[in-house]
């Protein structure tokens, strides 16, 4: 009799009757998301029009090589790729996206989604994996693959009540650049209107988003897109929700 040793290199232990392993292809791929939060408008306050910068890390887990490697996310369009993956290689820096928060985002305090990586081996078959948030200790696995698939949420620091933010001093060294009101979100329908001390309007918009620089977009004593000079002006800010509104003055330092 005789123990079979195995022919392949690969099998040698040194022992002499070594077993011989026949592999199977084991094709796996991990996708992670994770969400950062940009105050575009640098006001200090989250609002519509800021945004959230995603980043995207895959990782090829099987025992095979991945090719066309790609990500898709239903809530943004992603950037990069599709790329080529070795057994045990991650990647990190090749896929990106950005999304623009909407007042919508902003009334709801946070922004969930989740993204899904495709991959195919060299005999053309196809993975998938949803994305996991590895901040997020939930870890439930959705598609019972052994590794957790919990959504990508990033909350949002959002200011529930109103408070008005009285002087601007647009200057272009990102502090006090606009007229700030907090807690807009809560009252989509809000016109606001901004008075010179003579009552002419200088300024009129509807669902007002913190965007209000010095600059005017009246027509009765200065024209559009001038500068507004330095001074004491009178805000009235209607809230459409059936009170009074507010108003107040602003003062504009340049």
């Amino acid at each position: 009799t005789d123990v079979s040793d195995s022919a392949n290199p690969a099998d040698d232990t040194g022992a002499g009757d070594d077993p011989t392993v026949t592999m199977f292809e084991v094709a796996n791929v991990s996708l992670q998301k994770m969400g950062e939060y940009v105050d575009t408008n640098l006001n200090n306050i989250v609002d519509q029009g800021d945004r959230i910068d995603y980043m995207f890390t895959v990782t090829n887990t099987g025992n095979t090589p991945l090719f066309d490697v790609s990500v898709e996310d239903n809530l943004v369009t992603v950037e990069g790729g599709p790329i080529d993956l070795a057994i045990g290689e991650s990647d990190s820096v090749t896929f990106s996206a950005s999304y623009i928060l909407t007042n919508q985002d902003v009334a709801n305090g946070s922004v969930l989604n989740t993204a899904t990586v495709t991959a195919r081996t060299a005999n053309g078959a196809i993975v998938t994996d949803v994305s996991d948030d590895p901040t997020n200790p939930t870890d439930n696995d959705e598609n019972n693959d052994g590794e957790p698939d919990d959504p990508t949420i990033t909350v949002l620091d959002v200011e529930q009540d109103l408070e008005i933010f009285n002087e601007i001093s647009p200057n272009g060294d990102g502090v006090n650049e606009t007229f700030v009101i907090q807690g807009l979100q809560n009252y989509p329908n809000n016109v606001l209107r901004i008075y010179n001390r003579w009552g002419n309007v200088v300024f009129e918009e509807a669902n007002y988003q913190n965007n209000f620089d010095g600059t005017s977009n009246g027509r009765a004593t200065v024209e559009r897109g001038e500068k507004l000079p330095v001074g004491t002006y009178y805000y009235l800010l209607d809230l459409n929700d059936g009170s009074s509104g507010r108003a107040g003055w602003l003062y504009i330092n340049r």
